[in-house]
């Protein structure tokens, strides 16, 4: 498993004085995810990192995953040598969690200056932290405790020929003490820096081991040895690469006393498209507040100044504070960061951002290629006899160990072939056995610190059932130790500058040598030969995969590579430059021969001729073979299945796992690793409104995305207006953030559209779209289509997908969760024993309510994340399994719930037997199809086979009025090309009129369910209303005009009114709740031009108020020519806020608007309804009292319950409204609303059955209110918009007013993708229409002389003033504006607006 982070150093000052109170410390040591296995897996701290461990602290280790089924799970401390402490410190883990460790006096001992083993067995290492109790102190100041005790400019380095070293006397030290901190400062550091600190013999400190180091300074804290030896001899600053500018001695007990180290879940590694961020956590351990100044030094990794970040935090006593140092925008590359808090070296280590993006052009020589057949060549000629000698005390149970013998070729173009070795293990069981071949790292270390030779690796006889070869190179390892000689020296100096007889020469040709001996052998399949290696090894298994001419390696695993781009190398690492400079020198040559002759060696020269997989891992810490230079060959690799393995924490090392996972990946290889090819996929298409209501995208969209590809989003319209603050934002399913939000705007305007914005897919964000989808939002744009780009997965395996799905249950049950009527069904666990990771549970249902969801649990047991799927009318879910969920099903079952359909059938579907498909339903078919059309639906299909297949697509169609029964199922056979994208269309025919659910699904799997619709208004619809309705309503009218209003301008908004509109908080009576009760209050905001005139009057009503959204109020200057007012009935909005929320008495008690007084026995006049729309005909009262509103012009407009109100005020108030604009409109055709959708009949039949009133009655009761009834009495021109997808007022019921309406004027518009939500340009929309039936008295001008505001004069039409023009054509579209004088464009008609003056003009 990959690790993530090492966290920091605990910057400690020590307290001052001691008041009493204590508080727990902890840090962090290591966190990541460590899979210990069968004791496999094991976490090594070394001395530095566990040198915040002491006595009577408690070390802290948490695991998760815990599995007792195949064992006893156990997490265990050992000393850094492997050995058990005495006692034994281990713990037996029952349950996902935290193990604690209490360090005693003698764990210290064996702990201090060592280092400590975590390692276990059945659960998952992902944490390791030590504890302990502080007391808080007084404090301390940053500068006080600082004494600098030397300056100088000294240039340190081990390397010749600028070998250096600073002698420092110990009188520096006489005032130091054990505890107190050596700080030594540095400037010109060499992006290979190590300290090194040394007493006056040169004999190293225990305690201060050699570092790798960078700006601006390290540390050493002094220990009571070390302090001995400073005070009597001084000490010798030794090192490399950087040059010694002074030493401060830092008190600690001078120091304000805090803490500091990175937050959890910080990284040191950031994918293409991440931002660079690290958060530091300081906590406060003194009486006081503390001010504590932070900051990062970033540089490059060739120790060029990249950037600093100074930041200042404040942290009360005791708390806990984080700083979020922003890294800015980075590009590719390797940096280091510094990270200081309070003057303290926090930490110094290296980061990669985007290391996949580094480029490293190849520099191959012209007769690179020839140079290399020329070697093969010499090779192929070489006699290799072959000798083998067994290992009897080696050998084991499972393995044969040999000591392998060859002949390879000489160390140049001619002379006696040299002999190479190694170790060999072969299987005893007969058949063919895949193979391993090891190629070693670098022999530096070929005699141990005591002088004796180091035992080159030999593997086991009693483990593995692989065949393995170990290779010692020419002069390495085996070759290396006695009885036989290294006669090369040094290795990489070894004929530098003479490529025939270089090193490397012969021994890239041994790594060739070793793919024939293994292929010679009869025990070994030479379709399953595979090649790892570290550091040199990394090297030597890209050049044998590179350079085989037969291409018999399967797969390779380099890892921490070697000899990779030497121009950048010897600019980012000390070694092996030292060397090849020196020998180049040595030779007279330049650096361009230098680098010339390299590249016939360069891994990055090599690699683009590899053409197996390769799983490559690197050590961001890593100082000899820096990242870039791991990257060089990675990154020039030809091969599509590549993958590259960060390891953030490991310097010039793998994780433990690292074996596991290379033999995961040759297995993979064996099994047959897929093909790719580039691929755009398309998972979503069509003209989709964003204003903040978002377009969900479920998880079946994203289940073959990978890390590293990218989502494109593109973007058809983005608002003009700045100030709307158009942005993107892609959240998960609950609405958090999945990457920072995207404004779509700069400093001075809105982006052009059509604009697209990319973002990069990490495995994090993989694994999150994977299982839970996202959701695209924002506002003020709309959105033109979503898509994956990247390589796509082909599989190669041959398929019968007939065997792919198996029936595990069947029935007909209810689901839901509601106590009422709770049930859902448990599936045993036997069904699941032969499931795997990656397969596919399908349920299928019937009548899904529009609102219906589905869980599927491990019985009683949630999965992580829970599974919980919207529907939408879905008939079908697919729900992927990975290993975890399997785990669980397999131990408890699986139980299906949810709420709100029928369970028809749960499917298993074998993933391995599955087509590899990405489909889409075309949205071009989800639309409200016309009298004449025949309806289609349509999807792509893009196959990710190798193979032709034929797949079924299959089209069903369910009534709104009826989801149990499919009205129509087409099926049909598409034949499916390898690799091809088919678009199948499925004729849907000539439907009735109404609205449908419509899916699609490709062998089972849904493409798409979407509603649509057929010729609606021919939808026939039942006017209810009782006899005695219009006079019921009369009546009210009445009853309305004896409340007297008391209309009041209570206050003036503040920060609303402009110099164009003053906008009022107002409030008016209405109609008592109650017959013969007290009037009730009702409220808004209403804005009128300053300017003297009469004006057109917009009356706004408001959507069904949840108690917690923001009010909306209008702006002075947001339509200036216009008086508009919007209104709060009673008990909403402005009446259901501070400080008028006692205003709201219908919500009480467990009712709500729609129930409201509906069961009581006068429910005519006390439901809630009876008022609010009475309430809706007062806003008209109230404008039609303002001077300034022309009275001939009011309108009115809504949504959602606001549609209802502008229906029913249409209707009530009748001609004294000009036009209306109802939208998503509620509240209508009650008998057909309870059958399409859940809400408000899931809280109006609950209150009718209580009360004892059947379901006829309480809809009888609520024809008095039914828009639908209202309709025949509306009188004025009508525009409404509806969307197809509103599970919330489905289309069905916003037709049934509007199919009523008997004007000559009614228009609609239907938004094919939208739910519960008008099309963004709705606004503009009944703007227009309203401008469009605007009442003015015709006017003819035919001359100059026209004793009118306007003058025309031909086609010039001017003011008396500089007063603004808008001139309109009879359709409503505005066509010129100007200031004082227009222009108009031809002769016509033209409706001609200037300040209060409104005029049909006639331009001759």
């Amino acid at each position: 498993m990959k690790k993530f982070l090492l966290l920091s150093v605990m910057v400690l000052g020590t307290l001052l004085s001691a008041i009493g109170a204590t508080t727990k410390v902890t840090r962090n040591l290591w966190t990541g995810e460590v899979v210990m296995g069968n004791w496999s897996g094991y976490v090594v701290l070394n001395a530095e990192q566990a040198s915040a461990i002491e006595p009577g602290c408690k070390v802290l280790v948490t695991v998760k995953d815990v599995d007792s089924s195949a064992g006893t799970p156990q997490v265990y401390l050992q000393k850094s040598d492997w050995t058990d402490f005495s006692p034994a410190v281990k713990s037996i883990v029952r349950n996902a969690g935290t193990e604690s460790f209490d360090i005693t006096e003698e764990l210290y001992a064996d702990i201090n200056g060592k280092g400590l083993v975590v390692k276990g067995c059945y659960a998952t290492l992902t944490k390791i932290a030590v504890q302990k109790e502080v007391e808080l102190g007084e404090g301390g100041d940053f500068d006080s405790a600082v004494s600098r005790v030397w300056e100088g400019d000294t240039f340190i380095s081990w390397e010749d020929p600028d070998k250096g070293w600073a002698v420092i006397g110990s009188d520096c030290f006489k005032d130091a003490k054990a505890g107190d901190v050596l700080r030594f400062g540095m400037t010109d550091v060499r992006p290979w820096a190590q300290a090194s600190i040394v007493d006056s013999s040169w004999a190293s400190f225990a305690d201060a081991p050699i570092r790798t180091v960078g700006m601006p300074f390290y540390e050493y804290t002094v220990t009571q040895a070390m302090l001995e030896s400073l005070q009597s001899t001084g000490l010798i600053v030794s090192g490399n690469g950087y040059r010694l500018a002074s030493i401060d001695v830092v008190d600690l007990s001078k120091m304000p006393a805090f803490t500091a180290q990175f937050a959890e879940g910080t990284t040191k590694h950031w994918a293409k498209g991440s931002r660079p961020c690290v958060t530091l956590e300081l906590q406060n351990l003194g009486a006081n507040k503390l001010t504590v100044p932070v900051s990062a030094i970033l540089t490059r990794d060739n120790g060029e100044a990249c950037d600093n970040i100074d930041q200042v935090t404040v942290v009360e006593s005791g708390a806990t504070g984080e700083v979020a140092l922003e890294l800015g925008s980075l590009e590719p590359g390797m940096y280091r960061l510094a990270v200081i808090a309070g003057g303290r070296l926090v930490d110094s280590f290296n980061i990669a951002c985007d290391p996949e993006g580094i480029k490293s052009a190849t520099d191959a020589q012209a007769d690179f290629n020839e140079f290399w057949n020329t070697a093969i060549q010499q090779l192929a000629t070489i006699d290799p006899q072959y000798k083998l000698t067994e290992l009897p005390d080696r050998s084991g149970t499972k393995r044969k160990l040999y000591l392998v013998e060859m002949q390879s070729v000489p160390d140049g173009l001619s002379g006696e072939p040299v002999t190479i070795r190694g170790y060999y293990a072969e299987p005893i069981a007969e058949g063919k056995h895949p193979v391993v071949i090891t190629y070693q790292g670098y022999d530096s270390a070929a005699y141990g610190p005591d002088g004796k030779p180091v035992d080159p690796y030999c593997p086991s006889g009693d483990e593995g059932d692989w065949a393995e070869l170990i290779l010692s190179t020419r002069g390495q390892s085996i070759n290396n130790r006695e009885p036989y000689t290294n006669t090369y020296g040094d290795w990489f100096a070894f004929n530098f500058g003479n490529k025939d007889s270089y090193y490397y020469r012969g021994a890239y040709m041994d790594c060739i040598r070793a793919i024939d001996f293994v292929t010679s052998r009869d025990k070994t399949d030479p379709s399953a030969i595979f090649a790892q290696g570290q550091s040199q090894g990394g090297a030597f298994t890209i050049a044998a995969a590179a350079l085989d001419p037969q291409k018999r390696l399967k797969a390779i695993a380099p890892a921490v590579p070697f000899m990779g781009d030497f121009p950048i190398y010897f600019t980012v690492a000390g070694w092996p430059r030292s060397v090849a400079v020196a020998q180049a020198a040595q030779k007279n040559m330049s650096d361009a021969e230098m680098y010339g002759f390299l590249s016939y060696f360069d891994t990055k020269n090599l690699a683009p001729a590899i053409e197996c997989p390769v799983i490559q891992a690197v050590g961001v810490q890593d100082p000899i073979c820096p990242v870039r230079t791991n990257m060089a060959p990675y990154n020039n690799l030809k091969v599509p299945n590549r993958m590259l393995v960060v390891n953030e924490n490991e310097a010039h090392s793998v994780p433990s796992d690292w074996h596991d996972r290379y033999l995961a990946w040759f297995r993979q290889a064996i099994e047959g690793m897929p093909e790719y090819m580039e691929l755009t996929s398309n998972i979503f298409r069509g003209e989709f409104p964003v204003q903040w209501s978002a377009l969900t995208l479920d998880a079946s969209r994203f289940k073959y995305v990978k890390a590293g590809d990218r989502l494109k989003i593109s973007i058809s319209r983005i608002a003009e207006d700045r100030t709307a603050w158009p942005q993107l934002k892609v959240t998960d399913s609950s609405a958090k953030d999945i990457w920072p939000a995207t404004p779509l705007y700069d400093s001075e305007k809105t982006f052009d559209a059509p604009y697209s914005v990319e973002f990069d897919i990490d495995a994090d964000k993989a694994k999150l779209l994977q299982t839970s989808g996202c959701r695209i939002n924002g506002c003020a744009f709309t959105l033109a289509s979503v898509d994956i780009t990247g390589t796509a997965e082909i599989s190669t395996v041959l398929k019968d997908p007939s065997k792919a799905v198996s029936t595990i249950w069947e029935g007909s049950e209810h689901i839901s969760w509601a106590a009422a009527d709770k049930n859902s069904v448990l599936i045993d666990k036997s069904k699941f024993s032969d499931m795997k990771a990656g397969s596919v549970v399908r349920v299928s249902m019937s009548d899904v309510a529009n609102n219906a969801q589905l869980r599927l649990q491990a019985n009683y047991t949630q999965f992580d994340p829970v599974s919980n799927t919207q529907l939408k009318g879905a008939s079908s879910a697919d729900i992927t399994f990975d290993d975890a969920m399997v785990a669980l099903v397999k131990q408890n079952g699986l139980r299906v719930t949810g709420c709100y359909y029928t369970l028809e059938k749960v499917q298993l579907i074998d993933a391995s037997q599955t087509l590899r498909t990405q489909h889409m339903m075309d949205t071009s078919c989800v639309k409200a199809w016309e009298n004449g059309e025949n309806a289609v639906g349509s999807v792509e299909i893009q196959s990710l086979e190798a193979h032709d297949y034929d797949v079924t697509v299959t089209a069903t169609l369910y009534s709104d009025l009826d989801r149990t029964t499919p009205v129509k199922t087409v099926s049909k056979e598409v034949v499916m090309p390898a690799r091809s994208l088919v678009n199948a269309e499925m004729e849907l025919g000539d439907l009735d009129p109404g609205f449908y659910s419509l899916t699609l699904d490709v062998n089972g799997a849904a493409a798409g369910t979407y509603n649509i619709g057929s010729k609606p208004t021919q939808i026939e619809v039942t006017y209810d209303a009782e006899p005695d309705f219009e006079e019921f309503w009369s009546t009210a009218l009445n009853d309305l005009k004896n409340v007297a209003p008391e209309f009041t301008l209570v206050n003036e908004v503040e920060g609303k009114s402009t110099s164009t509109r003053k906008v009022w908080y107002v409030e008016m009576k209405s109609t008592p709740d109650v017959p013969g009760g007290e009037p009730v209050i009702i409220s808004g905001y209403y804005a009128e031009p300053v300017a003297e005139g009469t004006y057109p009057c917009l009356i706004h009503f408001q959507g069904t108020d949840g108690g917690t959204s923001t009010l909306w109020c209008m702006s002075g200057d947001s339509n200036p020519e216009w008086c508009e007012f919007v209104l709060s009935v009673r008990g909403q909005m402005l009446n259901n806020r501070d400080p008028h929320k006692d205003r709201n008495i219908y919500t009480q008690n467990g009712m709500s608007y729609y129930t409201y007084g509906l069961a009581d026995d006068d429910y005519k006049h006390k439901h809630y309804y009876y008022g609010a729309y009475l309430d809706c005909v007062r806003a008209v009262d109230f404008v039609e009292s303002r001077a300034k509103v022309d009275r001939k012009n009011i309108f009115c407009e809504g949504g959602s319950q606001g549609g209802a109100f502008t229906y029913v005020t249409a209707a009530l108030a009748n001609d004294r409204i000009r036009a209306a604009a109802p939208g998503i409109t509620g509240h209508a055709d009650f008998p057909v609303d309870f059958k399409v959708a859940a809400w408000p009949a899931n809280q109006i039949l609950p209150l009718a059955e209580s009360n004892g009133i059947s379901e006829s009655d309480i809809l009888r009761r609520l024809s008095y209110f039914d828009v639908k009834n209202f309709a025949p009495m509306v009188t004025c021109p009508v525009t409404t918009n509806l969307s197809l997808q509103d599970t919330t007022d489905p289309a069905r019921v916003g037709f049934a007013p509007f199919n009523l309406l008997n004007v000559d004027k009614k228009v609609y518009l239907v938004n094919p993708l939208l739910g519960h939500a008008t099309a963004p340009d709705w606004s503009d929309r009944y703007m227009d229409f309203f401008n469009r039936n605007m009442y003015s008295s015709p006017t003819s001008v035919t001359s100059p002389e026209r004793p009118l505001a306007l003058q025309v004069i031909g086609r010039m039409v001017e003011t008396a003033d500089d007063a603004v023009i808008n001139a309109y054509d009879l359709m409503g579209r505005l066509v010129v504006k100007g200031h004082g004088t227009i222009l108009l464009p031809a002769a016509g008609t033209y409706i001609v607006k200037s300040g209060n003056s409104t005029s049909k003009i006639i331009c001759r």
